[in-house]
């Protein structure tokens, strides 16, 4: 069993920058060992690329590709401006909105119900009320008119 040693292929500072992990380095040092170790004549070709926001700005990078274009980008995305911004795929926004819509106007139209149910409850409310009056009164004539034929029949006797 063959063990790999670093220092054979590569200078001290490139092992210091591997082993201990510098950030900013590593990424040209992994370049570096993988360009050594990857098989030739496999991989596609890694080519500059301009990346082309919807909002129109440009950033480069390296790709396989030709032509990059993006919907959203950090100069545009919501999280990092703030502002509100409405990407619209196979019309999803206007399903959404769509939704919204006919959910308020549910909302709207069970509010009128029960309004219009509040109003009826009232309505029979005010409608027992007054037959308890009226009830109330007529028990009170009836009263009066007994009260009156008791004092007659008292004022005979």
């Amino acid at each position: 069993m063959s063990s790999y040693n670093l220092s054979d292929n590569y200078p001290p500072f490139l092992i210091f920058l591997i082993l201990f992990n510098f950030s900013g380095t590593m990424t040209t040092v992994f370049r570096l060992i993988t360009i050594k170790f990857m098989k030739k004549d496999i991989h596609p070709e890694m080519k500059d690329v301009k990346i082309e926001c919807a909002c129109g700005k440009t950033f480069k990078a390296q790709s396989t590709r030709k032509k990059m274009e993006v919907e959203i980008c950090s100069n545009c995305h919501p999280f990092y401006t703030g502002k509100e911004k409405i990407v619209d795929k196979m019309g999803r926004v206007e399903k959404f909105k769509k939704r919204q819509e006919t959910a308020e106007q549910k909302k709207k139209e069970q509010e009128k119900r029960e309004e219009k149910k509040e109003k009826k409850r009232e309505k029979e409310e005010e409608k027992e009320d007054d037959e308890k009056e009226e009830k109330n009164k007529k028990a009170k004539k009836g009263k009066a008119e007994t009260d009156k034929k008791k004092k007659e029949t008292k004022g005979e006797n």
